[in-house]
């Protein structure tokens, strides 16, 4: 199996865990932002539309793809406060999601070897690196949020594993 083949398919498996515990949230329940330890934390819908926007800008645009055009990505960068920033309705999110995490698989499929030993530089975290290295991280940034998402699901009452 291809390299790129390997990543896109654990990106993937990435996605599917976040998806199962984003369908244990209720709609109304996607802009809720939890509290801990006094602090104010993400929203569910925030949280999807920050992996819609990495996923895009991030793991798209930094390995030689083209970012789709989503007016609203730049609300949901790293560093937000977590609240809402004019993304997709909320009835529209899972649509979007999809679409972006096709059109991120199908690049990733795209690159060759040769592709993912060019180098990248992933701007907010001012790291320079190769293209398979930052499709690790990108691996491991969904990874990160679908724990977030969990806990979240969790303490608003969801079973959850």
């Amino acid at each position: 199996m291809r390299t790129a083949d390997v990543i896109a398919d654990m990106l993937d498996s990435a996605r599917k865990f976040n998806l199962f515990f984003l369908s244990k949230i209720g709609p109304e329940q996607l802009h809720h932002r939890p509290m801990v330890d006094g602090h104010q934390g993400n929203s569910v819908y925030w949280i999807a539309c920050h992996l819609v926007w990495a996923e895009a800008k991030g793991l798209i645009g930094e390995t030689g793809g083209t970012v789709p055009d989503l007016p609203w990505l730049d609300g949901f960068e790293k560093g937000g406060d977590g609240g809402f920033r004019g993304g997709p309705a909320d009835g529209d999110l899972m649509q979007v999601m999809a679409a972006v995490h096709a059109q991120a698989l199908a690049h990733v499929r795209s690159l060759s070897d040769e592709d993912l030993a060019l180098p990248a530089f992933i701007d907010l975290m001012n790291w320079n690196t190769t293209r398979q290295k930052a499709l690790y991280h990108f691996i491991r940034h969904e990874s990160f949020h679908g724990g977030q998402i969990a806990v979240i699901a969790r303490s608003l009452g969801a079973q959850t594993p």
